[in-house]
């Protein structure tokens, strides 16, 4: 078989219900990293488990190989992936259960210990309010004081990516389940797709909205295809109400797309009379 039309699958699952979701206070008293699962949390996770254990016994691998499970090192990402793993009894090897940095949650820096925009601005002042204003105009670039932009996510999720690659590549694994948070998986799903980084929310020339919403816990949105033909985005799995859904093409239902849209002229520029380039040194 020709290896680059190999269909290939990532399945994104946002970690379960978690004590910062429950009480945002809780990231400034613990730290993003240490924030636990909640009960309905790790209720979430292990039927997300059960989930995948029946979703690859209806829809094996392509060559027959066994997925290999990734968290973030976050508390909340490896407490989902830990349960997870048992529910799946035995779809997962041992050595295929593994974490990796690149898949921690973006780090909103000093903000995150402001419940609100009114509360940062209140006591961070001029700061606070460039910020978030430029951030409306750059999102992806727009770096949270000592925190990341998004652009500085995809800096550390294109590499792994390649990690994948390689793994494929030389060990024939063809499918990753990736347990990771809110904005990483945008903005890591966006990387792999190709998709400008400013359409996770993005508004259009014609005045339309483009947004990728963050997704709920536990939910599975899976990246399928192949080198060859090319790959497409589905949710899967509805993390909220515990229930499997049919295949939901993401792509069209938020209006993502890899073509760029040319850009309306400024009123007041002429291009009526263009000069012409020197071309006597080709």
């Amino acid at each position: 078989m020709d290896k680059d039309k190999q269909i290939r699958r990532y399945f994104w699952v946002r970690h379960g219900y978690s004590e910062g979701n429950l009480d945002s206070g809780n990231y400034k008293l613990h730290g993003d990293m240490n924030i636990g699962l909640t009960q309905q949390g790790f209720e979430q996770a292990h039927a997300c488990g059960l989930f995948l254990k029946a979703y690859f016994e209806k829809h094996a691998t392509a060559n027959g190989s066994r997925p290999r499970l990734w968290t973030s090192t976050f508390n909340r990402a490896a407490q989902t992936g830990d349960q997870i793993y048992d529910a799946a009894s035995g779809l997962f090897l041992p050595a295929d259960y593994r974490r990796d940095d690149a898949l921690v949650e973006q780090n909103f820096g000093i903000l995150s210990h402001y419940e609100s925009e009114e509360e940062a601005i209140a006591a961070l002042g001029p700061t606070a309010e460039f910020l978030y204003e430029t951030r409306k105009r750059e999102r992806p670039t727009a770096q949270f004081p000592m925190g990341e932009s998004q652009l500085n996510v995809q800096g550390r999720v294109k590499p792994f990516y390649a990690t994948l690659h390689r793994d494929w590549d030389k060990k024939d694994i063809t499918d990753n389940v990736l347990v990771s948070h809110g904005a990483t998986m945008r903005i890591g799903i966006m990387s792999f797709m190709h998709f400008p980084l400013a359409q996770i929310k993005e508004q259009q020339p014609d005045g339309s909205l483009i947004e990728f919403p963050n997704p709920n816990n536990c939910d599975v949105l899976m990246i399928e295809g192949s080198v060859a033909d090319g790959y497409n985005l589905y949710k899967i799995y509805d993390g909220k109400e515990m229930r499997a859904t049919e295949k939901i093409d993401l792509v069209e239902a938020y209006g993502l797309h890899r073509e760029a849209i040319k850009k309306p002229i400024p009123v007041g520029i002429d291009l009526s009379n263009l000069s012409e380039p020197s071309l006597d040194a080709l």
